[in-house]
């Protein structure tokens, strides 16, 4: 009887760590904004290593360009940006990312050299926001 209750048990252990390996991971809800100045981008953004998403800026006025998108983040989420042309009237002044969570700013990096240089961001799941 004893070695009966034994198995039974082993048998329940095993299968909830199974079912427990198997549960899905949370993911988080993450806002990204690419925004330029004075002139158009374009870039891509990749999500848990996954295929890289291309997109271009959008013009918002006669100034400003943007692209934005609400992603779910399991893992690690990458984003480059750079700018079309770095010469001219239709260079950038500025180039940024921004990412965040919960309405609240997380991470950014901005460039404003002259000429604009293409940025890239990397943001992991779970990642306090830095003290910029």
């Amino acid at each position: 009887m004893k070695t009966r209750i034994n198995r039974l048990l082993i048998s329940i252990l095993s299968c909830l760590i199974f079912l427990i390996s198997c549960a899905d991971t949370e993911k988080e809800e993450i806002k990204f904004k690419v925004i330029s100045y004075g002139g158009d981008f374009n870039g891509s953004y990749s999500l848990d290593s996954a295929t890289n998403v291309f997109f271009d800026g959008v013009g918002s006025d006669n100034t400003g360009y943007i692209y934005e998108k609400e992603v779910d983040v399991e893992d690690q989420l990458e984003i480059d940006a750079s700018p079309v042309d770095t010469t001219g009237d239709s260079a950038p002044t500025s180039l940024e990312i921004k990412i965040y969570r919960d309405g609240s700013l997380i991470k950014s990096v901005q460039d404003s050299s002259d000429p604009v240089e293409a940025i890239s961001l990397i943001y992991t799941s779970g990642e306090a926001a830095s003290s910029n």
